[in-house]
Parts: structure tokens; sequence; C-alpha cells
């Protein structure tokens, strides 16, 4: 959103990235702030669960969507992870 674009724009802690979790089997690629994923990005849970959103350090808050292993998709508005 035009928001973001403007958030994005002058705040010099964003920094766009992508990172593998080894231990925990995720994989994140997008906006990270002061070291946490902070902004848009997608969160790659195991082989066929996806989550692509807003993220509030480190949480999923705010609009997103969730994919789960059934192939059924969940989106709104999440708050610490929750629908």
């Amino acid at each position: 959103s035009e928001s973001n674009k403007q958030r994005l724009g002058s705040d010099a802690n964003v920094r766009k990235g992508a990172y593998v979790f080894p231990d925990l089997g995720l994989r994140y690629d997008g906006e990270w702030r002061n070291g946490c994923m902070d902004g848009q990005g997608n969160l790659q849970l195991g082989l066929n669960m996806a989550y692509q959103g807003t993220f509030v350090q480190n949480e999923l808050t705010g609009p997103g969507k969730m994919k789960l292993n059934s192939g059924e998709i969940l989106a709104g508005n999440f708050i610490q992870g929750v629908l």
C-alpha cells in the first residue's frame, strides 16, 4: 500500500532479505527491522504450509493469508499468529 511505501522510504532500519531457520524448518523472505521479521513477508512453514502478509516483531500480525497443509487458505487480520 502507499502508506507502507512511505514508511519504507523513511525508515533506514528496514532491510529486505531471506533467511532459513534450519532448526525449525522455516524460511522467511521479506522485510526486516532491527533483526526482526517486521513488515511484509512470506514465511514457508514446511513443505505445504505458508503465510504471506504482515509481521510485527517476528509475530504474524496484520492482514495476511495462511495456506494450510490441506490446501485450505485462511485470510484475514492476524493477531500474534491467530486469525
